[in-house]
């Protein structure tokens, strides 16, 4: 029980370290993001470049796996935040949410050709 209320008090401290610093507007720290493939790939290189673009001494860790992983790493302060679909936290309490503007998105595939019955 110690152990565990240690843990939580020392990832406190860790935050409020860290927001002491943003707040002096220091450009030194870590982002921790998390998204799935598709937002990684449309939204969070190309913001990642720009906000490091801003402030060089800052270090940005992306994380791509399942959605629901996310979620939990939010929660449970292992993310900063993520980019995920708002459905995935209906509900959910201890996240703040704030909608994206959204992207157009084109999906293709190939024709699909019916093959012939061969004949004998």
């Amino acid at each position: 029980m110690l152990l565990k209320r240690a843990k939580s008090l020392l990832d406190d401290a860790t935050e409020l370290e860290r927001d002491f610093r943003l707040m002096r507007g220091l450009d030194l720290g870590e982002l921790r993001v998390g998204a799935g493939a598709y937002p990684a790939e449309l939204s969070i290189g190309r913001a990642a470049g720009q906000l490091i673009g801003r402030h060089p001494g800052l270090r940005i860790e992306v994380t791509i796996t399942d959605l629901r992983d996310i979620v939990a790493a939010v929660i449970g302060r292992k993310l900063d935040l993520a980019v995920i679909e708002l459905s995935l936290v209906e509900g959910e309490t201890r996240i703040a949410t704030e909608a994206l503007p959204q992207h157009p998105a084109h999906f293709y595939c190939r024709a699909v050709t019916r093959s012939r019955p061969r004949r004998r």
